[in-house]
């Protein structure tokens, strides 16, 4: 079953079949949405001999496993104030695929710019292996983790809003996570969750309202023998998280410090942060 077009029914809908026609002609420059709306029942596939540059406004709405689905070894995917949107599909449900709005994987990379990304019951940007995303001014929400980044893959978000549950970002294995003057506000569980061997750097970032109160808003471990993880706090602020702030356990590398509001403030003391094994571990 075809998703439901935009709630617009003045902008021109274009479908799987129309929108690989314009691909095709445009073999890697952009496409000008204009105000029209994609629905799509299967996933653009991104590669460096057929990249794809779509640039709003514009939607893209799809239900298949992703939106856009990017691998290759150099950056295929470029997105400029689009509005992309992953929404759910019996198909999908049956298989218990969760899939991704934006799925980067392989070496492949995506570029996403004043973009909207929502997934219902995936994540938002699911980078894994290799995988890189730069994600500039953007507004990431899920049903599940918003942007989850794996293996060796690495992301790059400055500016724009994360929220997902149950997390904002997830990094686990080898993956680098940077995140300049975003705001992770809303998560269900953890703004941040890094675990194994993840780095994670967090830069004039607010982390704010997350909904559980027996985990940390950010929670970096790495607990197994052979992981070194790490985590640099720039000017972090945190707001009423329903759960203390941050949580740090075992190899941890943690440099930097946070910044409070009036009233937020930690208690004094060497586990004012929850430095050491979390409250809550997940087993």
């Amino acid at each position: 079953m075809a998703p439901a077009a935009s709630d617009d029914d003045d902008a021109e809908t274009v479908r799987d079949a129309a929108f690989a026609a314009l691909l095709e002609a445009a073999g890697g420059a952009p496409i000008f949405l204009a105000h029209r709306t994609v629905v799509l029942e299967a996933p653009v596939r991104c590669s460096a001999t057929r990249p794809v540059h779509v640039v709003g406004p514009g939607s893209v709405v799809g239900s298949g496993h992703s939106v856009f689905q990017v691998g290759g070894k150099q950056r295929s995917l470029t997105l400029d104030g689009v509005s992309v949107r992953h929404v759910p599909s019996p198909a999908r449900a049956a298989k218990r695929a969760a899939g991704a709005a934006v799925f980067v994987q392989g070496a492949g990379a995506a570029a996403l710019r004043r973009c909207a990304v929502a997934s219902a019951a995936g994540f938002g940007v699911w980078l894994r292996q290799r995988g890189r995303a730069t994600l500039v001014d953007c507004d990431v929400e899920a049903g599940r983790t918003a942007v989850a980044v794996f293996n060796d893959a690495r992301v790059n978000v400055v500016g724009g809003a994360v929220r997902g549950d149950p997390h904002g970002v997830c990094a686990r294995g080898r993956a680098r996570v940077a995140a300049r003057g975003t705001r992770l506000e809303g998560c269900g569980v953890r703004a941040v969750y890094g675990y194994m061997s993840a780095r994670v750097a967090l830069a004039d970032v607010v982390v704010a309202g997350t909904r559980d109160a027996t985990q940390a808003a950010v929670q970096v471990e790495a607990l197994r023998p052979g992981d070194a993880a790490a985590l640099d706090l720039d000017g972090v602020r945190f707001r009423g998280n329903a759960g203390r702030d941050l949580s740090v356990a075992g190899a941890v590398a943690l440099t930097g410090a946070a910044a409070y509001d009036v009233g937020d403030a930690p208690a004094s003391g060497p586990n004012a942060f929850g430095v050491g094994r979390p409250r809550n571990p997940l087993m």
